[in-house]
């Protein structure tokens, strides 16, 4: 039986354009809302973005949930999990909200490792494997920033930060996703890492 005491995660169902205003727009995170959509589409929105009180923004789920308005835009029909008000026809996405992080600087160290420890299990990963995720002037500049506060993620240690220092200038730097597609859509694929974006 678990403590009243201790605090709880809950689901709660948020408009769609309140979710949006919780996007961390500083977020260096690259996104393939094509694949996203698809899959979100597909399985349904079983993975609802985390809202952080010390952030005031998500640490996780920003690009599920541009996904779900690229979707509407689009004209399509709520996927799984999402519902719809039946006053206004508002969608309404499901969002975690509780068990908030003590600062602001914790929370970006901890929506870094949301994304990057999925990446330390795999059989010789490096700490490149983990930057392909991310824009890499952006995730730099963080990872700057988290380092200044002593508050660097559990996935990058200093080493790694003075490895990336080193090299990520030379790295691709993606350019960003443009809501305004329409249709079909054609893709275009980095050859290094595979990171697609709409042409």
């Amino acid at each position: 039986m678990v403590s009243e005491e201790r605090e709880r995660l809950r689901i709660e169902y948020v408009p769609l354009n309140k979710a949006l205003e919780w996007d961390w727009e500083e977020n260096p995170k690259a996104h393939d809302m094509g694949g996203l959509a698809e899959s979100i589409w597909k399985y349904g929105f079983l993975d609802p973005p985390k809202y952080d009180s010390a952030l005031d923004r998500f640490v996780y789920g920003n690009g599920r949930t541009q996904a779900v308005a690229w979707g509407q835009k689009q004209g399509r029909e709520p996927p799984a999990a999402v519902d719809v008000d039946r006053g206004s026809g508002e969608w309404l996405i499901p969002v975690k909200f509780g068990c908030d992080l003590r600062s602001a600087a914790v929370a970006k160290a901890f929506a870094v490792d949301h994304n990057n420890l999925t990446y330390m299990g795999a059989e010789g990963a490096t700490v490149w494997d983990m930057a392909r995720m991310w824009d890499g002037e952006g995730y730099l500049a963080l990872l700057g920033k988290l380092a200044e506060g002593d508050a660097l993620p559990v996935s990058v240690d200093g080493d790694d930060l003075d490895r990336l220092l080193a090299e990520l200038p030379e790295n691709v730097v993606f350019p960003e996703y443009d809501e305004s597609v329409e249709g079909e859509v054609e893709w275009l694929e980095c050859p290094e890492c595979g990171h697609r974006w709409p042409k």
